[in-house]
């Protein structure tokens, strides 16, 4: 009897279209708010730039999860994010020092007008005017990229004593 019944075409029953539409609707529906969930969350998860600013005559040290601190002198202005997922800071304005905790799997980075200082293990200095970018190398070793269109000299490695002078799209060394 069972081989009979399996031999035997049966017939469905029908869904109505409307119902499919409806159902496909739903899927649609849940799978946009699923992504739009995962996006909201990966954003407000991960952290975001902080900024911090020293008023004129103002000092600051930060220390940060991974060891790093940065020192801030009088009127700087520093955005940074240093976590699991990378470090980076963005010297706005002003005069900062550096004591970063090397990790070669997260280089730290520090994004300077058209420059970008790369931590190779070290403690540096960081002076920012409205002319050039003054890098001081006090220990380690750091990377001096120019990220202006056509650098004449797009990357200069310092070692301890060496101070760069940058402006846009050149690097020189001061004495």
């Amino acid at each position: 009897e069972r081989l009979v019944a399996l031999q035997q075409p049966r017939k469905l029953p029908e869904v109505p279209r409307r119902t499919i539409l409806t159902f496909a609707n739903a899927v649609a529906g849940l799978a946009l708010a699923a992504v739009t969930g995962v996006a909201g969350w990966s954003y407000f998860a991960s952290p975001a730039m902080q900024t911090f600013q020293t008023p004129v005559g103002g000092h600051q040290i930060l220390t940060f999860a991974d060891g790093t601190t940065i020192e801030l002198n009088t009127d700087t202005v520093l955005r940074a994010r240093i976590d699991h997922d990378g470090r980076t800071a963005k010297l706005i304005r002003g005069e900062a020092y550096f004591n970063v905790r090397h990790d070669a799997r997260i280089p730290f980075s520090v994004a300077v007008g058209n420059q970008k200082v790369v931590d190779l293990g070290t403690e540096f200095a960081i002076r920012a005017d409205d002319r050039n970018v003054r890098v001081a190398l006090f220990k380690g070793r750091a990377e001096l990229d120019s990220t202006g269109a056509k650098p004449s000299n797009p990357s200069t490695v310092l070692a301890p004593g060496d101070v760069a002078i940058a402006t846009a799209g050149k690097i020189g060394s001061a004495h």
